[in-house]
């Protein structure tokens, strides 16, 4: 994308294509050779604990993913925890754009506009990816070492609640650059293994049900109530601080607050041995257990003088 101004933009939109494409292909082709059988009778057996539900109105009722959230109140936190964050990105994301747009337009001919705003992206691509790397070898296993999970899901918060500030105070192209790529790139190296921690004092119910109400649902809705603010702006960098700088300063005070919590609530749940969403496991065990009786059932016998003569404290245990 930095060498757009020399092969343009469509150019960069055929390689992008022709990377998935390429993508693709190697998963295939791994699936194919390197799929061991135990990883395939994994995968087979997580998809029949997906698919086998006695009852799909009574398994709805129950146990679904917002059920199991609305249960619990750890889920609730790590929902926010997973959720908050994607509203303050959203925004500042957008400002970031609409500061280096004017930036390109101000210093460039209507021509090289989009092939400078593109280079500029993969400048800032290069930088997030470059970080985030460096950030997932040494950051993310030095703040687990040194100071465990209740410390480390502080880190991004704080990062965040800074960058939000100086983002919306100081709404120069440069400090957008930078505080969205340190942003990003604790994103994808620091703070998305912490949520994913969040997930070990939990039942499979929880993995497979409600994690997927939170991490896919719940993040979505909050990119789209990021994107409802920037909507309010109608594309007008100081109309997006007026109506943006408050929404996302207090999200990610709340964020903050959330992921305090969080920390906390992780290690007494760790330490006391509990496993959230468990009971209804048990519960469901419970109820796929046959019931019994010991006296059989008259009409199952077609010879009435037999069973008027059986001696009923003789009877099998049979299954009703």
């Amino acid at each position: 994308a930095t060498s757009a101004h020399t092969v343009g933009v469509p150019a960069l939109f055929f390689i992008g294509g022709v990377g998935i494409l390429v993508a693709m292909l190697m998963v295939t082709v791994y699936a194919s050779f390197f799929l061991s059988p135990n990883e395939s009778d994994a995968l087979d057996s997580t998809q029949a604990f997906i698919s086998q539900e006695k009852d799909p109105i009574e398994s709805t009722a129950k146990s679904s993913g917002i059920s199991l959230i609305l249960r619990h109140n750890y889920l609730i936190i790590v929902l926010g925890v997973s959720c908050l964050y994607e509203v303050v990105l959203t925004v500042m994301d957008y400002e970031m754009k609409l500061v280096g747009l004017a930036a390109v337009d101000s210093s460039e001919s209507a021509g090289n506009s989009s092939n400078t705003f593109a280079a500029f992206m993969g400048s800032f691509g290069i930088a997030t990816n470059a970080l985030s790397l460096i950030l997932s070898f040494f950051g993310f296993s030095f703040l687990m070492r040194k100071f465990g999970l209740r410390y480390s899901i502080r880190v991004y918060p704080l990062f965040l609640v800074v960058g939000a500030f100086l983002s919306f105070l100081v709404p120069n192209l440069w400090v957008l650059f930078a505080s969205m790529a340190i942003l990003k790139a604790m994103t994808y190296s620091i703070y998305d293994p912490c949520k994913e921690i969040l997930y070990v004092p939990t039942s499979n119910d929880v993995k497979f049900k409600a994690k997927f109400w939170i991490d896919v649902v719940g993040a979505r809705l909050a990119k789209a109530v990021g994107s409802s603010i920037n909507s309010l702006s109608e594309a007008n960098t100081r109309r997006l601080i007026q109506y943006g700088c408050i929404p996302s300063l207090l999200t990610s005070l709340l964020l903050l607050l959330v992921s305090i919590h969080a920390g906390k609530l992780f290690e007494e749940i760790v330490d006391s041995g509990i496993v959230i969403g468990a009971e209804e496991n048990t519960q469901a065990e419970e109820e796929d257990k046959p019931t019994y009786s010991t006296e059989l059932r008259r009409e199952e016998y077609i010879d009435e003088d037999t069973y008027d003569h059986m001696d009923k404290e003789k009877l099998e245990i049979v299954t009703v």
